[in-house]
């Protein structure tokens, strides 16, 4: 009884095998004929339609309008000269049919092949953009270079028991001119374009708190491109403060003006929804990337606008104040920026996997001339550059700790929000 149920089971397995190979075959004949079919039986047929309705409805010369009425004689039609109007409408019909059918099959063949290029087309831009983005020859060694002049200077302004402010603040900003010095290269080291670096450090709620009044009103009157006309510091999650002697730049065609000290707003949360989708409610740049932990670039005052016009729940008047910031305000020998958040990720006490976000602050990377980072080159750049970030968040968070000896800042805060994911 096995024998029998397996010599079945095999047969089936067989018959089901063959039988889809078959199918397979019988399909890719049938396309073949249909191939045949449109590629040369169908116009023949087309202009043998046409030409069997030129000589019904006499649309001929005289010789061949007189063909008709011999064939018709010859056929036994002459007595029945009224058929041959509905033999003429039904050639014509059959013609505009057939015709039709034909030019319905190759506009959709047309349209298939003008998607398909088009698919390839956008590939191949794809890949383009991406070559340009990829960094220049002799980039990694530039890394190394530049990490090693940086680690010098490290060694050389460290030492000693007590922490001392100035010296912290010339090892961050040889952290800085490293990192701009790298953007510059990367950049194919453009003519008369002077790049720049700057720091900015994370006010969260809490901080601002726990703030002196003559303190937090000095902070309040730096804000800027904030809704609240009065309050501001009572209408945001949070501000990004530059830090006097957080700034350098890399060039030899010129320097930037000292980089303005400014706060900007960190609004929470930082996308809204609305009728259109979900838009972003922080700024551009610094307060975007250090809301959404991940970098944001700018590559020109006029993609700037056009991104808070498009995506963004930024308000008109801050929008007008934003761009005259950067074209006729302090900001306008910037073109275009990159900001990079600083953070770290660490576990909580009770368990070791989830983990919270100590955010530190916001590295920024600008320079005189539009299109920073070659367009897209962020995305290679941003990972590249990381062991100059992690320098960066060890020098802040002594900067910080500094600061909680000092009682500036609640103890244990260390001037950062935290937030659980």
């Amino acid at each position: 009884m096995n024998d029998n149920r397996d010599f079945s089971m095999r047969a089936a397995k067989r018959f089901a095998y063959v039988a889809s190979h078959a199918s397979g075959y019988v399909l890719r004949v049938c396309v073949s004929l249909l191939r045949v079919i449109f590629n040369s039986i169908f116009p023949a047929l087309v202009a043998l339609i046409g030409a069997l309705t030129g000589l019904w409805a006499s649309v001929y010369s005289g010789p061949l309008k007189a063909s008709i009425e011999a064939v018709a004689t010859r056929w036994g039609l002459s007595d029945e000269p009224k058929l041959v109007v509905p033999i003429a409408i039904a050639l014509f019909l059959a013609f505009f049919g057939v015709f039709a059918l034909q030019q319905l099959v190759r506009n959709s063949a047309s349209k298939r092949a003008r998607e398909e290029l088009m698919k390839e087309s956008g590939d191949l831009r794809g890949m383009v953009g991406d070559m340009h983005s990829l960094p220049p020859t002799g980039f990694l060694q530039e890394v190394q270079a530049f990490y090693g002049a940086v680690a010098n200077s490290l060694y050389a302004t460290s030492g000693g028991n007590t922490y001392d402010r100035n010296r912290e603040s010339e090892a961050v900003r040889a952290v800085l001119a490293a990192v701009a010095g790298l953007a510059a290269y990367y950049d194919g080291s453009r003519k008369f374009v002077t790049y720049g670096a700057n720091v900015m450090l994370y006010r969260d709620n809490t901080y601002i708190a726990n703030l002196e009044p003559s303190k937090k009103a000095r902070l309040e009157r730096k804000i800027l491109f904030c809704d609240a006309q009065q309050n501001k510091l009572a209408s945001v999650d949070g501000v990004l403060e530059s830090i006097p002697g957080f700034s350098t730049h890399h060039g030899k065609y010129g320097r930037l003006h000292t980089t303005p000290m400014i706060v900007l707003p960190v609004p929470h949360p930082a996308t809204v929804r609305a009728t259109d989708g979900d838009r972003d409610a922080a700024l551009p740049g610094g307060p975007l990337a250090i809301a959404r932990l991940e970098y944001a670039t700018t590559q020109s005052v006029a993609a700037m606008m056009k991104w808070c016009e498009e995506r963004s729940d930024i308000k008109r008047s801050v929008q007008f104040e934003l761009q005259h910031f950067f074209e006729k305000g302090e900001g306008r020998e910037i073109k275009s920026f990159a900001s990079i958040p600083l953070f770290i990720r660490e576990p909580t006490e009770e368990d070791a996997s989830p983990e919270v976000v100590r955010r530190i602050g916001v590295l920024n990377i600008h320079c005189t001339a539009e299109n920073i980072l070659r367009r897209d080159g962020a995305r290679m750049f941003v990972p590249i550059i990381q062991p100059f970030a992690v320098l960066l968040n060890m020098l802040l968070l002594r900067y910080l700790d500094d600061e909680v000896k000092k009682n500036v800042v609640p103890e244990g805060r260390l001037g950062s929000e935290v937030t659980t994911v």
